[in-house]
This record gives C-alpha cells, sequence and structure tokens, in this order.
C-alpha cells in the first residue's frame, strides 16, 4: 500500500532507502567474511604445534621411514638441534577491534534509516488519517432545472457550484443559478440555472448588444448598475432574445420661442430636433436654433428659436387670404372636394400635434374638406384641409398632422422641403 510520505529532515526526499540496505547488506555480509577469516586464522595458528608433532609422530613409524635415528657420534661435524615447539601467532587486536567497529557503524547506521522509515509512516498516517475519519458529508435531495429540464437528485456536494462540478453542467459568462453559486445546499432546495440570452439596449441614443438573464427591465437596470431614473420610451417586459430597449433620462429644459419661454420638465428626447419636433415647433427656411438641432439634450439645457426675416405679404394676398378663410362646416354638413385653383402646388410643409385629428391638413387657401393628394421624394399620401395654416412668416405651403406627415418622413425631419400638392 503507497502512502504519502512528508519530507521531515528535508533530505528524505532524494534518499534511495533500497540501495542503502543493499549497500549496508554487502558491508554487513564483507564484515562477516572478514570476522570468519579471521577466525579461521586464528584457530589455525592455535592447533599448529599440535599437528606438527602429529606429523613428527608419523616420521618415527618403522613401516613409513624404516630409518635409524642417527647419533651424534656417527656425525661429528654436525650439531644436532632439538626441535622446538612452535608458537602460534596470535591474531592482531586491532583487526578485531575494526571489525567490531564496523559492525557498530552499520547496526548504527541501519537504526538511523529504521528511524527515519517510522517517522515518515507516523507523519503520513498523520496527514492522512483525517480524511479517512472525517465523517461522509451527508446526502442531500435536491431539485435540478436546466434548459428546462427538472431533475430530482440526490448529491454529497456542499455548495452549488460544487454541484454544477459534479453534474458537468457548464455555465457561461452570463448565466446564473438560483440560489447563487456559493451558497450551501439544503435538502429540498430548488437549483435552476438561467441561461443568458441577447437583447440591445438603448439608453440616451447610445446602443449596444448585452446579454442578460433577466426578464424585466428594473432588473436589467439593477444588473448592468443603470440609474433608475431612466424611463423607459421602448421595450417592455417580459424581455426575450432580441428585444430592442430603449431607455431615456428626463431633463429638464428651457424652450425659447416666438419671445415666449416654456419651461419642459422630464423632456425625454434625445437631440434638440427630436425636442422641437416633439412639440410642434416647426422651423422655417430662415429660422435657427441654438443649440443645433443635432445637439445633445442634457439638463438644464436652454434651447432658442432665432426666426427669421420673411417678407410680408401685400395687401391683395393678405384680402385673398382672408377671404378664403371658411367658418369649419358642421358635422351635419360635409363640404366636397374642391380642386385646386392650379392643378399643383410646390413649397415646403411641416407638422403640428394640435390638429383636428388623423389624416388631417391646414391650408391658407383651399376649402375645408378638401382632399389633398402629398408626394415627396416619391412616396405619397392624402390629407382633408380640416384648419387654416400655416402661419404666412413660415413660409410653408401646408402643416400636416403627425400621422400624414410620418408616412412622407420620420417625424424627426421636422421640415419637408419640394413637397408637391394636387387634388
Amino acid at each position: 500500500m503507497w502512502l504519502p510520505i512528508l519530507d521531515v529532515t528535508g533530505e528524505l526526499a532524494v534518499l534511495d532507502l533500497a540501495g542503502e540496505f543493499d549497500s549496508i547488506a554487502l558491508e554487513e555480509t564483507r564484515h562477516n567474511l572478514d570476522r570468519e577469516l579471521a577466525e579461521i586464522e586464528a584457530d589455525f595458528w592455535r592447533t599448529a604445534p599440535s599437528r606438527l608433532e602429529d606429523a613428527v609422530a608419523l616420521i618415527d613409524v618403522p613401516t613409513l621411514f624404516p630409518l635409524e635415528r642417527p647419533t651424534r657420534g656417527a656425525f661429528p661435524n654436525v650439531e644436532f638441534m632439538a626441535l622446538q615447539p612452535v608458537t602460534p601467532v596470535a591474531v592482531r587486536p586491532s583487526a578485531d577491534l575494526a571489525n567490531e567497529q564496523g559492525t557498530i557503524w552499520i547496526r548504527y547506521r541501519r537504526r538511523m534509516l529504521e528511524t527515519a522509515l517510522v517517522v515518515c509512516l507516523v507523519a503520513a498516517i498523520a496527514t492522512i488519517a483525517p480524511s479517512f475519519l472525517a465523517p461522509s458529508p451527508p446526502v442531500l435531495g435536491v431539485t435540478l432545472t436546466v434548459d428546462g429540464t427538472t431533475t430530482e437528485i440526490e448529491t454529497r456536494s456542499s455548495t452549488v457550484k460544487a454541484l454544477m462540478v459534479e453534474h458537468q453542467v457548464h455555465l457561461g459568462a452570463a448565466d446564473r443559478t438560483i440560489p447563487a453559486a456559493g451558497q450551501e445546499l439544503s435538502t429540498g432546495i430548488p437549483v435552476r440555472v438561467l441561461r443568458a440570452f441577447p437583447m440591445t439596449l438603448d439608453v440616451d441614443g447610445s446602443k449596444r448588444t448585452v446579454d442578460t438573464t433577466r426578464r424585466s427591465i428594473s432588473g436589467l437596470k439593477r444588473e448592468l448598475g443603470l440609474a433608475t431614473a431612466l424611463r423607459v420610451v421602448e421595450g417592455a417586459g417580459p424581455l426575450a432574445s432580441g428585444d430592442v430597449v430603449v431607455l431615456r433620462s428626463p431633463d429638464d429644459v428651457t424652450l425659447v420661442a416666438d419671445g415666449v419661454t416654456t419651461p419642459i420638465s422630464d423632456a425625454l428626447e434625445t437631440n434638440v430636433g427630436e425636442l422641437l419636433a416633439a412639440r410642434g415647433m416647426a422651423l422655417g427656411p430662415r429660422d435657427s436654433v441654438v443649440p443645433i438641432a443635432s445637439a445633445l439634450v442634457t439638463d438644464g439645457m436652454t434651447v432658442t428659436v432665432q426666426r427669421g426675416q420673411v417678407p410680408q405679404p401685400s395687401r391683395s394676398s393678405a384680402k385673398r387670404t382672408q377671404n378664403a378663410v371658411a367658418p369649419k362646416p358642421s358635422s351635419s354638413t360635409k363640404a366636397a372636394p374642391v380642386p385646386l385653383t392650379t392643378p399643383r402646388q410646390t413649397g415646403s410643409a411641416t407638422w403640428y400635434g394640435t390638429g383636428p385629428g388623423r389624416g388631417t391638413c391646414a391650408h391658407l387657401s383651399l376649402p375645408f374638406g378638401t382632399i389633398v393628394t402629398l408626394t415627396y421624394q416619391g412616396r405619397t399620401a392624402t390629407c382633408r384641409v380640416a384648419d387654416r395654416g400655416p402661419q404666412a412668416w413660415t413660409g410653408h405651403v401646408i402643416d400636416l398632422s403627425p400621422d400624414v406627415f410620418g408616412a412622407l418622413a420620420p417625424l424627426g425631419t421636422g421640415i419637408l422641403h419640394g413637397i408637391q400638392l394636387s387634388t
């Protein structure tokens, strides 16, 4: 069984224990062999004299060597020496001492290695024991809903994030879970995975595509950190993929035109041109506005309309205009369409939001009830004369209701130059 071994001394990580024990075994064998050889050598020298006497006795046996022992008188010039017993050579004590010292060193090294192994084993057991001895987390029954599919599952995960990893549920950058990923699980808790979807958001004219899981505009504001004061101009909940939400900041603006100062509260228009068009403020060919029509509306802004000098109509034209004015027909009498005195009339036109209603227009000379066909840049529309106008100083030939003007061009255009009128 393999166990993790802690690095207790800082050197055990590089210690080859198997090779070290093999080396110790070889050294111990060598010392044992030296000891045996020393004992054999000592035994030899200890028993050598008796063995030598046995060898001499064999020489005296008559059957082997039938020789007579020479006498000293037979060889007068030869000096006979008596055989002396051979003294055995004792083993030097230093060799035994060296063997003993080597044996002690081997035992010391073995003891050190055994101690190191025991320490490492105890440290490993202390490290892994808590993971084995700790109680297992309880089994929890939760409800998991992913992509519209709800499943009852049992898990030992402790948090929502661990549950997602356990069941291999991939979460995108804008996806989220309910409860949050870091919340702890409990028995019976429902867990939902909400997938993000793309939508277009326009905040004060700045458009961008965002990914969100929110289904309400208030939730979208909170998620993106948008100001709660933003007003919804376009879009409504519940939100879905591909929706467009337009939000505008309400601004307080002062409008100065025709010598009248008008405070405007909570204006939601993006630029000055939209501000004037939404309030029926038409600009003549010689009129100007400060700041310019494309300037963004900001809180506290003052918009000033400067009128140009337009030649006053002559008496004859004023008289014709006065004679052309007729009272509006009653609801019981409907005037028949009256053709123009000339087949066509060309000029400029604008729109105003205070007229008699949809499909109507204001003309200076045409009788009430006249049906006028309008042509502008390839587009056509019809309207019924139900009001008098426009004012002479504007230079326009006709004023249109917003729906008629919108059939020819966006309301933000303000003025249509080169429009043709016919019946």
